[in-house]
């Protein structure tokens, strides 16, 4: 028997099309949203949804997403700060300016998808797949991660100050006028190429 794949989101086998229905407690079970918009109103919780070309309005603030895909979606510009990603995916998606501030992401993968000016400060990453995506000038600052691999990845002008990148491996990923904090470099794998760009942003004189 095969082993689950832990980033797998996880659907039952009875999913339902949404029709605009509204349950009473919030909580939207094993629907596939294929509206080509959502204005979130009082949710608490998508469990076992996908999401097919949805634009998201609203607030997304405290939701619960477990067993979530995204694809092609647009959540440019949505208040999602303090919520939970558990086994979710956004594959080619969009979201830019996005606030996912003091949210939790565990076996969470994003692919080729675009999320410039977003607010992901003070989060948390567990088990964080990021690949070919475009994160520039996004808000790192003060997060926690482990086991977070990232894959031709654009970080250009992001802000990870306050966050400590042991173990993170950079390599292939374009840093250029990255801010960090040099007191928690230690344990991160970069190229030489961007050793040499970090050596320079820490002050040093390199000479030929």
């Amino acid at each position: 028997m095969s082993k689950q794949n832990p980033f797998e989101p996880i659907f039952s086998l009875e999913m339902m099309g949404y029709t605009s229905i509204k349950p009473d407690d919030g909580k939207y079970r094993d629907f596939i949203f294929d509206e080509p918009s959502f204005e979130a109103r009082f949710v608490e919780e998508f469990n076992g949804c996908q999401f097919n070309r949805v634009r998201f309005s609203g607030d997304l603030k405290k939701v619960k997403f477990i067993d979530c895909l995204f694809i092609n979606c647009d959540l440019s510009n949505v208040e999602l700060s303090q919520s939970l990603f558990h086994r979710v995916r956004f594959d080619q998606c969009k979201g830019t300016g996005s606030i996912f501030r003091k949210s939790k992401f565990k076996y969470t993968e994003f692919i080729k998808s675009q999320f410039s000016i977003t607010d992901f400060s003070e989060s948390t990453f567990e088990n964080v797949k990021m690949t070919e995506c475009i994160f520039t000038e996004g808000a790192f600052q003060s997060c926690r991660q482990s086991d977070f691999k990232t894959t031709l990845v654009d970080f250009t002008l992001a802000d990870f100050t306050e966050t400590t990148l042991t173990k993170m491996d950079l390599s292939g990923c374009n840093i250029n006028g990255l801010r960090l904090s040099p007191q928690l470099l230690k344990g991160l794998t970069v190229d030489p190429l961007q050793a040499l760009s970090l050596v320079r942003l820490l002050g040093i004189q390199v000479k030929d």
